[in-house]
């Protein structure tokens, strides 16, 4: 599987705007990736209140996400694009989701 360089733009951006140095480019790099491991549980939630899920089931799917410790441990906080495709792909899904008619299928294929 190929990745767009949008990850690595991305965390050399925040790096330019910051004026971060070249380790703290790397801690950057990192904090993007774990922001997109909590986005990917919460769009976890969205798609499953999406398909009408009360709250508290959706919110246990949701932070199950988080229990198995090879992927919160290997991908979470590493410095790596998976889980930037991953918000991407899952954000996609969760526009079909909440709105298959409308604007919905039009946004998830821009995503």
């Amino acid at each position: 599987m190929y990745y767009t360089p949008l990850y690595l733009w991305l965390a050399g951006l925040l790096g330019a705007v910051t004026g971060a140095s070249d380790f703290d480019t790397i801690v950057i790099a990192r904090l993007v990736t774990l922001a997109a491991t909590v986005a990917v549980a919460c769009l976890i939630y969205l798609c499953c209140t999406g398909l009408r899920v009360r709250p508290l089931p959706a919110l246990m799917a949701a932070l199950l996400f988080f229990t198995p410790t090879s992927i919160f441990s290997q991908w979470s906080f590493v410095a790596r694009s998976d889980m930037l495709a991953l918000v991407f792909g899952l954000g996609a899904i969760t526009c079909l989701v909440w709105k298959p008619a409308s604007w919905g299928p039009a946004l998830a294929g821009g995503l």
